[in-house]
């Protein structure tokens, strides 16, 4: 309302399906001036998300219908027996018909859609992103934690942290032997026990075009994937997934592995694009709780294609299957020096 107190009660708030039981405003429901006046199902804020409920709404446990409408009207019809709707929220998708015949207006709400952004999980071509949903609020039990953060449910919780980078060349061997340039190859080491998607692994192939994976393969693709697919590799956890080569400039340019406490790092270090002169150094962490982070030192690129800022790579994790990914960036030119992320699995994040 505008700045005067708006006396509501004696309206009756109904689903336009009427699927809902209608309910009838009790006598003293005021809308202060200037304020708003939240109807749920319950007014216990550990059962609606902490949403402010005034009021109870009474509504029985019928789901409602979709598309549909709550609205507030006069409980008395009209003179041509028509009703005087004084406000409606109308759902199911823009320019949906409605149950009483009308359309959701704009501003109309797709069902299963939210003004929160959505994990950025990337699944194969043809499929979609499906989780079980656990939180809730009630009675009866509903899906939902409303006034409160979206609920999301891949294996990994994905967060940007402060920069830790272990440089682990000094007095350290690279993988690939010699100084002459190298262009995509793979090394399968054998690691303590790492748990990944519930499961636990002790190999761990090694690729030089930025990627690594404990999914036993033999690939060592230079194309980087934009979303998962059918084909190998599978189960990559990868920094910087691009075609990567030795910069013969640098002697110590190479991909080095070390075991520190606790953690296993890979690092790729002063390596380029395939002939664009580069200067990129970045690596992985791969701690035995299943904490994953990655890490980028110095980023530089050598020519206008730009390809240290990621214009062509992937960033992400991908399950051992290989039907879903949770990507940082995937073909964006949005690498930065000096930064980090890390993936916690779900198990171990605390909800407050």
């Amino acid at each position: 309302p505008g700045e005067s107190d708006l006396d509501i009660a004696g309206l009756r708030l109904e689903s336009a399906s009427g699927a809902m039981s209608p309910f009838i405003l009790p006598a003293d429901t005021t809308v202060k001036g200037a304020g708003f006046f939240v109807i749920g199902q319950s007014n216990d804020s550990t059962l609606n998300g902490d949403a402010g409920v005034r009021l109870e709404w009474t509504a029985g446990s019928v789901p409602l219908a979709t598309p549909d409408s709550v609205r507030l009207v006069l409980p008395t019809l009209l003179s041509d027996g028509g009703t005087l709707v004084v406000s409606r929220l109308a759902w199911g998708g823009l320019n949906s018909f409605l149950a009483d015949g009308g359309l959701a207006p704009d501003g109309g709400v797709d069902v299963g859609a939210s003004v929160q952004p959505p994990e950025n999980v990337l699944v194969r071509a043809e499929s979609r992103f499906t989780c079980e949903r656990a939180m809730g609020f009630g009675p009866p039990p509903q899906i939902g934690t409303p006034g409160s953060p979206n609920e999301q449910c891949f294996p990994y919780v994905l967060t940007e942290i402060p920069v830790d980078f272990e440089d682990i060349t000094a007095g350290n061997t690279g993988l690939v032997p010699g100084t002459s340039g190298f262009l995509d190859e793979g090394f399968d080491l054998l690691i303590p026990p790492f748990p990944y998607f519930g499961q636990t692994y002790t190999n761990l192939r090694v690729v030089t075009t930025g990627w690594v994976s404990v999914v036993p393969t033999t690939s060592t693709s230079l194309s980087n994937k934009s979303i998962p697919t059918a084909f190998a590799p599978f189960g990559t956890i990868a920094p910087f997934w691009d075609d990567l080569a030795d910069n013969t400039n640098v002697p110590t340019s190479n991909v080095y592995v070390a075991r520190r406490a606790g953690v296993t790092i890979v690092e790729w270090f002063r390596l380029e694009h395939f002939f664009a002169n580069d200067d990129m150094t970045f690596e992985v962490k791969l701690f035995d709780n299943g904490v994953i982070e990655f890490h980028y030192g110095t980023m530089i690129s050598g020519s206008t294609l730009n390809y240290a800022n990621g214009n062509s790579a992937t960033r992400w994790i991908e399950d051992p299957g290989g039907t879903q990914a949770l990507a940082i960036s995937v073909n964006q030119p949005v690498v930065r020096p000096n930064t980090a992320f890390r993936y916690t699995p779900r198990s171990l994040v605390t909800t407050p």
